[in-house]
């Protein structure tokens, strides 16, 4: 049973989606509350899904799969309520989608042959969008506790340039991690 702990944890992560995204557009302040608690849950799970598999050598190329496949998940939910909400634009979240139907394609295919690996710039980005949703997450919720003032300053930050900007950084490290990816897929294998 512990050695089916990661796929467990990353089936959750999967289903976590769309039930942040239900309760996230819910405009329900208490619905919210539980849509943000849900994404933490499920972000800490791609620590440890990934974590307990080497530590139990419980590695397998479902997993291995499937682990990426469920942060695409998870985080295309929190982007296209964050599109919905006017948080985000658009074509920022169109182009990260692109990206990730791509690189999943490519998992895919294995074109020539390949195992594509994922890369320190892919984690990076990951960890970035991770951290992202949650800033946005934690100050849309302040701003429904908060009252007056401090509440429309928290307003005004998540639809601030600073938002725009992070978010156009993290798009940016997304179109990088795919150009990678492809290097990767066109390289030839040189054994050592």
């Amino acid at each position: 049973m512990i050695n089916k702990l990661p796929n467990i944890l990353t089936f959750f992560r999967a289903l976590a989606a769309p039930l942040f995204f239900v309760l996230f557009l819910s405009s329900n302040r208490d619905f919210i509350l539980l849509a943000a608690i849900i994404f933490v849950l499920a972000a800490i799970t791609d620590f440890f899904d990934g974590y307990i598999a080497r530590k139990m050598n419980a590695t397998s190329e479902w997993g291995a799969f499937a682990d990426p496949l469920a942060d695409k998940f998870l985080t295309t939910s929190v982007f296209i309520a964050f599109v919905i909400v006017k948080i985000v634009p658009i074509w920022m979240v169109v182009i990260i989608l692109l990206r990730d139907f791509l690189t999943t394609f490519l998992r895919l295919v294995k074109v020539s042959n390949k195992r594509i690996k994922t890369s320190f710039i892919a984690k990076f980005k990951t960890t970035l969008q991770m951290i992202f949703i949650f800033v946005i997450l934690s100050l849309n919720l302040s701003s429904f506790y908060l009252k007056g003032e401090a509440s429309m300053t928290i307003r005004n930050l998540i639809f601030s340039d600073y938002v725009y900007y992070s978010m156009l950084l993290i798009t940016i490290i997304s179109l990088i991690s795919l150009i990678e990816y492809v290097y990767q897929l066109l390289t030839p294998k040189i054994d050592g």
